[in-house]
């Protein structure tokens, strides 16, 4: 496997059979070979299990398409927006929304002027942002592309034809595409927004579920999850492009990997569905700080700031929820009981914006009611200025 700037199989800070691509073993006998088979059969669930976690803590939820909806392509601008084939995602930007829709991107300003949409013949379609780009890819298949609110920059496939588990993409255009691979249990492939392939590391017995690339796209970092003894661990691997013998690796054991990020310089945080994990990657001999959540979890986000909201069950309640803000170091910034009909929940600049029935409250250490509904919807995502609710059929602006 070429690697065009380091080895992808060297770990420095601590040897490990991960970082080889030798995956064949012999058979010792029978019974083994059939464990095998059932450890790959039952954590290949796993990985579809997460990405429905994921899409069900980190995403939109499903609602009817309104009767009075419109084609897109007919409606040009203005809110509301109507999508006869349903939303599946929204994502907003400094100056643009991306809506994910069955088979197609639809590109608007933040007035609600359409300015692209695209077709993707995708099984199953998602989608990541940055400030001027959107990675799309098929969660079902081998398929992505890089694009803009003008047009695609640049179309491919995973690198050995395997299904891709999750995507990133840089500010600049380069993007990181984590796939399962025909040699490995998973590949991490790193592209220019040309298309070069920058970086390549496989991990030899190790899913990989999510990925991210530092600020100054020097760094990598992925969590991947496997099972053994019957129980499910996650690891996170970092890797310095330039400076292989920096690579690290982190074991969390009774843990599930569901998001990672880089919050500031070397730092990571990983959200696992227990917990939430601040790993300081350019210290040695570091110790990563666990803060463990004591109840059922509803509904997680984070910011791009690094901090993650967090709604779970209260301890004493069989039906009230609580909200948990922890900013990128980790600590509580501040905790509130919320309404008990939460639909969805997004946070920005650590100020969470709680979606229920019929209003979107505003936490920030108090809750308070911040717009009344007229509709019923199904999701909420926020705007640099502008906070948008959605059902699967029609996206809303509030003012």
């Amino acid at each position: 496997m070429e690697n065009k700037r380091q080895s992808p199989n060297q770990y420095s800070s601590r040897p490990n059979q991960n970082s080889s691509v030798n995956t064949k073993t012999k058979k010792k006998n029978s019974r083994s070979s059939k464990a095998s088979i059932m450890l790959i059969i039952g954590v290949t669930v796993i990985i579809v299990l997460i990405i429905f976690v994921s899409s069900t803590l980190f995403s939109p939820s499903g609602g009817n398409v309104g009767e009075n909806a419109v084609s897109v392509s007919s409606q040009k601008t203005g809110f509301p927006l109507s999508f006869p084939v349903g939303i599946d995602d929204v994502k907003v930007t400094d100056s643009s929304i991306y809506v994910a829709s069955r088979n197609s991107v639809t590109c608007y300003d933040l007035s609600g002027t359409k300015s692209k949409e695209n077709i993707f013949n995708y099984a199953s379609l998602a989608i990541k942002t940055s400030d001027d780009y959107a990675i799309i890819y098929d969660r079902q298949g081998t398929s992505f592309a890089l694009m803009n609110v003008s047009k695609i920059v640049y179309e491919g496939k995973s690198s050995d034809g395997e299904y891709i588990n999750s995507a990133f993409v840089c500010d600049n255009g380069n993007f990181l595409i984590a796939s399962r691979s025909s040699k490995a249990a998973g590949m991490l492939t790193y592209y220019s927004k040309s298309g070069e392939v920058l970086f390549q590391w496989l991990c030899a017995n190790d899913y990989i579920v999510n990925c991210a690339v530092s600020e100054n796209g020097d760094n990598i970092v992925c969590s991947a999850i496997n099972a053994k003894s019957g129980e499910m661990y996650t690891k996170v691997y970092y890797f310095d492009i330039d400076k292989s013998e920096n690579n690290k690796e982190y074991v969390f054991d009774s843990a599930v990997s569901i998001d990672c990020f880089f919050v500031s310089g070397r730092s990571v945080v990983c959200v696992c569905q227990d917990r939430r994990i601040l790993i300081d990657f350019s210290k040695e001999n570091y110790t990563p700080i666990e803060k463990e959540y004591t109840s059922e979890i509803l509904k997680q986000a984070s910011d791009k700031d690094g901090n993650t909201a967090v709604v779970r069950k209260k301890d004493d309640s069989f039906d009230k929820s609580f909200l948990s803000v922890y900013d990128s170091d980790n600590n509580i910034l501040y905790e509130c009981d919320l309404p008990d009909d939460i639909k969805d929940i997004c946070i920005r600049s650590s100020k969470v914006y709680v979606l229920t029935d019929d209003a979107v409250y505003k936490a920030n250490k108090t809750l308070s009611k911040y717009s009344e509904l007229t509709s019923v919807n199904s999701s909420i995502v926020s705007g640099k200025r502008k906070i948008y609710c959605y059902t699967s059929g029609i996206l809303n602006r509030l003012d």
